[in-house]
């Protein structure tokens, strides 16, 4: 199985940028405000949240998972994004996020054939495939989470 061990710092900061990026290119591609960019942050929030608690996850995820719960993990992230992001105008920004999430794919591509991988890339790509990330399951996470914070108040 792929592990961070297989990457270099700055293939590792594409991986974990990747998760970023790629909010970033679904929001840029269907522009819908402040709540389409919530419903991106939440998606990309419940992704991890469900490789972090998915006993299963794959070694690679769980490396992805335990980077981004720290601040240098991030930041790196962030980083990536706003160098790949920074001076563009609107109308370049879905552009470059889709152009930017090619480096991180092909990275991994490359890595996990590298490793015999190749079975457990597909089941990842399947498995991304059939989540749903849709407008009304952010709606209800968004909802309970209010809620949440509300009853703490």
């Amino acid at each position: 199985m792929t592990s961070k061990a297989a990457f270099t710092a700055d293939e590792w900061n594409q991986v974990l940028g990747g998760v970023f990026m790629a909010g970033f290119a679904v929001t840029a591609a269907d522009p819908s405000g402040l709540w389409g960019l919530l419903k991106e942050t939440f998606a990309s929030g419940r992704a991890l949240m469900d490789a972090k608690n998915n006993a299963s996850a794959s070694e690679l995820s769980q490396a992805i998972v335990s980077d981004m719960e720290t601040s240098e993990g991030r930041s790196a992230a962030q980083d990536h994004v706003k160098g790949r992001l920074q001076g563009a105008k609107r109308e370049e920004i879905k552009q470059r996020a889709i152009d930017a999430l090619r480096a991180p794919f092909a990275v991994l591509d490359q890595a996990l054939a590298a490793h015999g991988d190749a079975e457990a890339w597909q089941g990842l790509m399947d498995r991304a495939m059939t989540q749903e990330f849709s407008w009304e399951r952010s709606a209800r996470d968004y909802v309970e989470l209010y809620r949440k914070a509300m009853s703490r108040v």
